[in-house]
């Protein structure tokens, strides 16, 4: 079976290779190839140059990709990624990083409009001052891309909405690119060993966000275009040689460009702008319990409040626990479980006569083995369910999926998976 996954994985690359459908993703890897090539062939300018890449091919099966009910189709898809990292020491001092991905994924034509590709960049520069030797500074730029077909959950189609009055028609506007975005960012992280084992650090980061089309000009939809303002303090603890506590809270201001603020019923406020205030608290235990084991654990409470009349506040929690196993010294299963609880304060499904808030819960299940052939090839298999209760019928589904895939890696760097 694994064999026969793999080659219908290589003939669907080579014909997805073929289709102009793909030309974008081609497009978000040249920058990844360049990158590539930097790291077969490290600059001659510093001997203390650490490098890696991956690429990975994975073929499987997606019982709802597109997260239609009943007789939804399921979709055979095929996922591409490279990715790759350098990083070098410019000094005793300063240090230099930078690291790249782009993936891609491909389904069957009767679920091509969950094909999705993007790419992401991160780069910047590391200070470890000599006099301060407990403090590690890290800051940079960072860029996300994502492409994908904006579709109805309810039909599967390309998700259409009424024509504005400029559009010159009566006839239902497709909006597929609406969710295509480009993400511009700044960042800064700082470390602080205060003794052995308590180390402090915060998280800082200046997100601006631009989507693609707005669709303005033949709708009357507004423009998703924001600023996003994000900072996290926290404190890691080592408990023991093989435990180890993380506790962070981070807040969010998000103000949109031009989204009108929405009243206590959900209309649009004119001449008032959407602005957002988030609150994220975490809390994460690593244990290593024995010599083949770790065991990830962790705690996520949000908190989000409409800044103008609360129309889309909602707080959620969720939890999850990760374990893992080697298997000799080339194999290691994982096993994966995460439950989350939404609740909305006012906003409603629409359409509902007994106005049902937006609430939903959503747990996930998974496990994954994966084995080294070589020192630098290895082979992975993946099976989950998803379980998504929700108020709103659109939203309200199962899912599953099943995986199998190839990455051959370069480099102690590179971050398979």
């Amino acid at each position: 079976m694994f064999c026969s996954i793999l080659g219908r994985a290589a003939r669907r690359v080579r014909a997805a290779a073929r289709s102009p459908g793909t030309r974008a993703l081609r497009g978000s890897a040249a920058c990844l190839a360049a990158l590539g090539g930097a790291l077969v062939a490290p600059p001659a300018w510093s001997a203390g140059v650490k490098a890696g890449y991956a690429v990975g091919v994975i073929s499987g099966l997606d019982t709802n990709p597109l997260r239609i009910q009943d007789d939804g189709p399921d979709g055979f898809f095929t996922q591409l990624r490279i990715a790759g990292q350098v990083e070098s020491a410019l000094s005793a001092s300063w240090g230099l990083f930078l690291s790249g991905q782009a993936r891609g994924r491909l389904h069957e034509s009767a679920t091509a409009g969950a094909d999705f590709h993007g790419a992401t960049a991160r780069a910047g520069l590391t200070f470890a001052p000599r006099r301060l030797s407990r403090l590690a500074l890290a800051g940079g730029l960072a860029y996300d891309g994502h492409r994908s077909t904006y579709t109805d959950r309810a039909t599967g189609e390309v998700y259409a909405v009424a024509a504005g009055p400029a559009a010159g028609s009566t006839e239902p506007v497709t909006i597929a690119d609406r969710l295509d975005y480009d993400a511009a960012e700044l960042f800064f992280n700082a470390r602080w060993q205060q003794t052995r084992r308590l180390r402090l650090f915060v998280d800082t980061r200046a997100e601006r966000t631009n989507y693609l089309e707005d669709y303005a000009a033949t709708t009357t939809l507004e423009p998703l275009d924001f600023e996003a303002l994000t900072v996290e303090p926290g404190v890691s603890l080592q408990l023991h040689p093989a435990a180890r506590l993380t506790l962070s809270a981070a807040v969010t201001e998000l103000d949109y460009d031009a989204q009108s603020a929405l009243d206590h019923e959900g209309y649009r406020v004119p001449g008032e702008t959407r602005s957002y205030h988030y609150t994220h608290y975490r809390l994460t235990a690593r244990i290593a319990p024995a010599e083949r084991w770790s065991l990830w654990a962790g705690a996520r409470s949000s908190d989000r409040r409409d800044a103008y009349a609360g129309y889309y506040d909602y707080g959620s929690i969720s939890a999850y626990v990760t374990a893992d196993r080697r298997h000799g010294a080339r194999g290691r299963f994982r096993a994966h479980a995460s439950l989350s609880d939404l609740k909305y304060d006012h906003a409603t499904v629409s359409g509902d006569p007994e106005g049902q808030t937006l609430d939903s819960q959503v747990g996930v299940f998974l496990t994954r083995y994966e084995r080294d052939t070589t020192a630098r090839l290895r082979w992975f298999f993946e099976a989950g369910v998803q379980r998504t209760d929700s108020r709103d019928p659109v939203f309200d589904h199962d899912s599953g999926w099943m995986l199998c895939g190839l990455e051959f890696r370069r480099g102690a760097s590179a971050d398979g998976g």
